[in-house]
């Protein structure tokens, strides 16, 4: 699959080799907390077993695979939503009960024919692809298994100051994996991952009133 995209994406590399500022070191879409299913976390430990018990992860703040002068150290590896980054994507999800197609493109790729005019042909179409790698995933050997971060690929401990702590200057964490949404950076997706924060924030506050008038009642029955 990977190998299709990378055909599939080259001809609009070509095609928009003029706009395109994404060069290697070129980093700004390569944010922390991106997301991969099992089947392609996979192939990264395959790939890169000594990277990952032995080497250390990019600050947080951008992603873990990235060396000091901002490129890939998992680039023939990397996974689906990084090879289309920077092109011209488009999407359509239903707005008040009608298809509606949307367009995106980095901003440091942004000069040029505006992306609104451009032949749907000539834009990555973002769905298609992510259905045949959740299909994919399906058929593995661990199909529920949870997206994990890239960062939580990594069996290195990293030295974390420790505040409040006397005669301590660092402690090892070890770093524990997390699932977030979707790598990708569409206006649908960021709204999914806030709703998604804000029902869990809400649920965490109705277990806490639960507990709290079960407490008051034990205690009255005494």
């Amino acid at each position: 699959m990977h190998a299709e995209v990378e055909g599939r994406a080259r001809r609009l590399h070509v095609l928009h080799a003029a706009r395109l500022a994404c060069r290697q070191g070129c980093s700004s879409c390569c944010v922390d907390e991106l997301t991969v299913f099992e089947v392609e976390a996979e192939l990264i430990r395959r790939g890169h077993g000594e990277l990952l018990a032995t080497g250390v992860p990019h600050a947080e703040g951008a992603c873990a695979f990235l060396d000091a002068q901002g490129a890939c150290r998992i680039y023939d590896e990397r996974p689906y939503v990084c090879r289309t980054q920077g092109l011209p994507l488009r999407w359509i999800e239903e707005q008040d009960g009608l298809a509606v197609e949307l367009r995106d493109i980095c901003t440091l790729n942004e000069a040029g024919e505006p992306i609104e005019q451009l032949p749907a042909d000539d834009c990555w179409t973002l769905g298609p692809f992510e259905e045949r790698l959740a299909r994919l995933q399906l058929a593995g050997a661990s199909p529920r298994a949870p997206r994990t971060t890239l960062r939580a690929l990594f069996v290195t401990k990293c030295a974390v100051p420790e505040a409040n702590e006397p005669n301590v200057t660092a402690v090892s964490r070890t770093l524990q994996p997390k699932v977030s949404s979707m790598g990708d950076k569409s206006p649908k997706a960021k709204d999914k991952a806030k709703k998604q924060d804000t029902a869990g924030k809400d649920q965490k506050k109705a277990d806490a009133k639960a507990k709290a008038t079960s407490t008051a009642a034990t205690k009255k029955g005494k």
